[in-house]
């Protein structure tokens, strides 16, 4: 090989980390943006109610039944502790997007998967949200001594 073109060759694999390090950040930027808008629309309050509703039904087929006043209760307890650290844990998924997915699909996302790059967004979020779920297991398994505690004496008051 020529010198000039190891020298080139030598070039680009020394650059490709700078060009790789600058197309993250592109789709950081994408992610970041979407995860904002994506989020702000989220129903989260309804995805915290999915969360105890479970456990209440499983209350209730105990035999125990629950005023409208422990309900309330209860739906407060698990949107105290739940709603802004989910929050959080969602808005942190910019980072995952940028390591799964192109910048292309990162906007056609935004973009609400208008594009062929939508749809292939769409196969792979589910590798995003796999990704968090150790987290939000985590979350819960590291709250619910407290939820627990607190719902029974929820439970044992009229």
């Amino acid at each position: 090989m020529r010198p000039a073109l190891v020298i080139a060759l030598a070039g680009l694999v020394l650059a490709a980390p700078l060009w790789a390090d600058e197309t993250r950040q592109d789709r950081l930027e994408a992610a970041h943006d979407y995860v904002q808008r994506a989020v702000a629309d989220m129903d989260l309050e309804e995805i915290v109610r999915s969360m105890w509703r479970p456990a209440v039904s499983s209350i209730e087929a105990g035999g125990t039944r629950l005023t409208p006043s422990q309900l309330s209760r209860i739906e407060a307890l698990y949107a105290e502790i739940y709603t802004d650290r989910l929050r959080a844990l969602m808005l942190s998924q910019d980072e995952l997007m940028a390591d799964l997915m192109t910048l292309d699909e990162i906007e056609a996302l935004r973009d609400f998967y208008a594009t062929p790059e939508g749809r292939s967004v769409m196969q792979k979020l589910p590798k995003v949200l796999n990704a968090q779920q150790p987290q939000i297991i985590e979350l819960v398994q590291s709250t619910m001594p407290e939820v627990l505690t607190r719902m029974q004496g929820i439970v044992e008051a009229p």
